[in-house]
């Protein structure tokens, strides 16, 4: 429940304003959301975030598509800077929207979201045959003509993709490819818990 507070904004069930929220978003250099977090919190946090005034002022929000099962709404979409999926949430979030005409067209879809043809060769080359470059980036546009910014999608012992937001919906994102980084000769991984969180908070720092 909410109650109305003396500047006119609301207020939640325990008096945390919207210029509280504002002031503590902005003391900070970047916002990291998830889905663990109820949709209602994640979209005033990115609201505050984003809140319209001085540009500069503004705070990147990432936001880590893993956790809890479940549509991310398009107003939250387009509050987000960077969407960071893994392959199969990518495909998870693509697939609980409604189609569009062109979401999942022919080949001219698919060309219309691709890089260069020899740029995603090579990127598909790097990837290996059991990993197709374009359904992922079929999904990405399906995220993006939504509302979705930049998409990062991690592959885990193949790197991750990043897709760059296109000025305009008829435009191919850019797209940059970084492999993972190879473990020390005679090392092996014996557990692979938390290895995307450090890879989302590593991103954080590099953005700041």
């Amino acid at each position: 429940r909410a109650r109305g507070g003396d500047d006119g904004e609301n207020d939640d069930a325990h008096g945390i304003s919207d210029e509280e929220i504002r002031r503590l978003v902005r003391s900070h250099s970047v916002l990291l959301l998830q889905c663990e977090i109820p949709e209602a919190v994640n979209l005033r946090l990115a609201e505050a975030a984003k809140f319209e005034g001085d540009p500069s002022a503004m705070v990147p929000v990432l936001h880590d598509a893993g956790g809890e099962d479940r549509v991310m709404s398009e107003e939250l979409l387009r509050r987000v800077d960077f969407l960071i999926p893994n392959e199969s949430e990518l495909e998870r979030l693509a697939a609980s929207y409604p189609s569009l005409a062109d979401d999942r067209g022919g080949d001219d879809a698919a060309a219309e979201i691709s890089e260069a043809w020899h740029r995603r060769r090579r990127i598909q080359q790097r990837l290996g045959p059991s990993l197709d470059l374009e359904s992922i980036l079929r999904s990405v546009r399906i995220l993006q003509r939504r509302g979705a910014n930049h998409v990062l999608v991690t592959l885990g012992s193949r790197g991750s993709l990043l897709a760059l937001k296109p000025p305009t919906p008829a435009r191919p994102p850019r797209l940059v490819y970084q492999p993972a980084l190879p473990l020390p000769p005679g090392r092996t991984a014996l557990d692979e818990t938390g290895a995307g969180d450090c890879y989302r908070a590593g991103f954080a720092v590099a953005l700041l």
